[in-house]
């Protein structure tokens, strides 16, 4: 139900209204192969993820992909002052949080790596609020954790098996 809520309000109010931004503060070495692989992980875990919406028969759907893959785009600011680079940052989190995503095709995740230095920057996470919760943002966030630094270190994710959905859990 409110996903069909959500739905009709990002057609009355354009779809980037509707969009959930957040910024990781970055500390000590994040390699982009690092993020995107692990935010990758995610989107294979998680169904919806990699869902679309579209009205079949009237009636609004989900639509989920075997796969999708998520390129996490990487705007280097080390070059810029203190102030030049925070400000640019703030730009491109504003730009990023106010593009709009189609529902339809998706991906409704979006990922911009900002670095300020060898050992600090920010990843910019936007996602449409047809897909995360404030629950599953703590999952989100905690998962992604977990496999970003099983990467770093060299070996495999090992997050146990989901038993449920979140389509599972919409249609109980």
């Amino acid at each position: 139900l409110a996903q069909e809520r959500i739905w009709a309000a990002s057609r009355q109010r354009g779809a980037q209204a509707l969009n959930l931004a957040m910024r990781w503060l970055v500390h000590g070495r994040l390699p982009h192969a690092v993020v995107e692989e692990a935010l990758n992980a995610l989107v294979r875990r998680h169904e919806i993820l990699r869902t679309g919406f579209r009205e079949l028969d009237g009636k609004l759907a989900q639509i989920i992909w075997p796969d999708a893959q998520i390129k996490v785009r990487e705007i280097d600011l080390v070059f810029m002052n203190e102030q030049e680079m925070l400000a640019r940052a703030e730009e491109i989190a504003k730009a990023e949080a106010n593009q709009a995503m189609d529902l339809r095709t998706g991906p409704l995740l979006r990922a911009t790596m900002l670095r300020f230095g060898a050992e600090r920057g920010a990843l910019l996470l936007t996602l449409h609020s047809m897909i995360p919760d404030g629950w599953s943002m703590g999952i989100l966030i905690r998962e992604f954790q977990a496999v970003a630094t099983a990467l770093a270190r060299g070996d495999a994710s090992n997050l146990p098996a989901l038993e449920l959905q979140f389509a599972d859990y919409a249609l109980w």
